[in-house]
């Protein structure tokens, strides 16, 4: 999807094409501020749609919470619940600012003695620097109880390679999905992820704003051709013959009007991908027919129906209450790390009570719930991303355990690097710049400098650095006058390595 840029001075070069994106899942990364390149919006505080512009009427516009992945799943959940759904957010959802439980929903903040969301997962506060540690890492269990989009959608949280207010955007739809079930019984919740330049068109766009439905999209704020932001689109125009798009950036109250069009080094505000999210109300169901027996006549004034005898207290003992606990279920194959092929969990359950094992269920993504089979019973978890997986069993006598859960991450796509040309007087300190894409969020980084001919000549080895992020490294160049090429060599934290090293040009005066 991102073009190989041209080997010269100021402009990253690419060794290869990036991986497809359907398969590649990336970070949004942004924080409270835009960054310093980001142009202030020009449109209505309002979303007020003008002739030639189709907007979805009353979706809210929040301000960056934790996050800007879940600050714009939660106003797709605000939008909902004044339309039609209003147990999503306690109290009015149109204004964060008047209702305070709006920014909990997206991320809840609590104390030190009843930490929530911030203080599980966003403390320590690592932005800027290396990830550090929060309630997400080992041991399980003594972070609080899911209860905002953030929790759902794992923002934050440092075992999955995340920093302060990071999110995976394909945990968008999930989220939701989780979170209005949380909430909300009888409705039905869906997500679906699309990618510019194949299932996300204008025509598609289009569609989504005119059946009533914001959508989450993922796009690059900062102008430099890599996926950042998370923001909320809302509507529709074009200017010109040049389709664009409307949306809520997280950062302002204003409509953003930005050309629809994909990822792009010379243009901000490119589209990456978008997830789109439903909600509807299931059916009621039909009531239950009468019983087929004929009720009994109706007695007449002179004569009243007999009693029915009492049942004697001696005829038979208490009964049995049975089985009243729930079985306790135990994953096995489930870990932090990442993973460059199919994971294979299996479960193991025991059920204290006395009646036994019914089954074991697991739900992949939030698509539902569904039997395992085998003893133990087993589930192949697959596809490139961070999966969320849950699961649970029943006993013999019906007792339903509270579902657990594990994540599953796996990237079996190889890194793409790519170079920044630099020139340097010899003796002098040079910095050599470079990027790694990649579905994880970290790679080991060897940097090495060659003659034309292919000589190696200087070494570099930064070690584990920060995916889809410029970075760079520097030493004081002794070499002799000439022109060299340095070569980024990168392997993930799933192991693979980059199919061909990004290169540019160094030279020496």
């Amino acid at each position: 999807m991102l073009a190989a840029a041209a080997l010269v001075a100021g402009v990253y070069a690419a060794a290869a094409p990036a991986a497809d994106p359907v398969a590649q899942p990336t970070l949004t990364t942004t924080g409270p501020v835009p960054p310093a390149t980001v142009k202030a919006p020009t449109g209505a505080r309002r979303a007020i749609a003008a002739a030639g512009e189709t907007v979805v009427a009353g979706a809210p516009a929040y301000r960056w919470r934790d996050g800007c992945g879940p600050t714009s799943v939660g106003m797709i959940v605000g939008y909902y619940d004044g339309h039609g759904f209003p147990d999503l957010v306690t109290g009015d959802a149109s204004s964060q600012s008047a209702n305070p439980e709006v920014s909990q929903m997206i991320a809840s903040h609590g104390s030190a003695g009843d930490p929530r969301h911030y203080e599980d997962y966003s403390l320590p506060d690592d932005t800027g620097g290396p990830i550090l540690g929060d309630k997400s890492a080992a041991p399980a269990g003594d972070e609080h109880a899911d209860d905002s989009v953030a929790d759902f959608m794992h923002t934050s949280r440092s075992a999955e390679g995340l920093a302060y207010g990071w999110s995976y955007t394909n945990m968008a739809g999930p989220a939701f999905v989780a979170y209005v079930h949380s909430r909300l019984t009888g409705v039905t919740a869906s997500y679906r992820d699309l990618y510019y330049g194949s299932s996300l068109t204008f025509a598609t766009l289009r569609q989504e704003i005119d059946a009533g439905r914001p959508l989450v999209l993922c796009v690059d704020s900062s102008g430099n051709g890599e996926p950042d932001h998370a923001i909320v689109g809302i509507g529709y125009r074009e200017t010109s013959g040049v389709p664009e798009y409307a949306c809520w950036d997280t950062w302002t109250a204003t409509v953003r009007w930005q050309q629809f069009r994909g990822l792009s080094a010379s243009y901000d505000w490119g589209v990456y991908g978008a997830t789109s999210l439903s909600l509807t109300a299931n059916a009621s169901p039909s009531p239950s027919p009468s019983p087929s027996a004929s009720p009994s006549p109706s007695a007449s004034p002179s004569q009243s129906p007999s009693p029915s005898p009492s049942p004697s207290p001696s005829v038979s003992p208490s009964p049995d209450p049975g089985d009243l606990t729930a079985p306790v279920t135990t994953v096995h194959g489930s870990d932090s790390a990442w993973h460059r092929s199919a994971v294979t969990l299996t479960f193991s359950a025991v059920d204290s009570g006395g009646s036994g094992v019914g089954s074991t269920q697991a739900d992949v993504d939030w698509a539902g719930w569904a039997p395992l089979s085998g003893v133990p019973a087993a589930l192949r978890v697959a596809g490139q991303g961070v999966h969320a997986v849950r699961y649970r069993s029943t006993d013999l006598d019906g007792n339903v355990e509270e579902a657990r859960a594990c994540t599953v991450k796996i990237d079996a796509g190889r890194p793409v690097t790519y170079a920044r040309a630099v020139l340097v007087r010899r003796g002098a300190r040079v910095t050599l710049r470079f990027r790694v894409a990649d579905l994880t969020p970290r790679a080991n980084v060897r940097l090495v400098v060659k003659t034309s001919a292919g000589a190696p000549r200087k070494t570099l080895r930064p070690g584990w650095r920060g995916t889809n992020a410029p970075r760079s490294a520097s030493w004081r160049c002794t070499l002799a006058r000439g022109t060299y090429r340095f070569f980024v060599y990168a392997t993930d934290q799933a192991g693979n390595h980059q199919k061909v090293a990004g290169s540019a040009r160094l030279i020496v005066r």
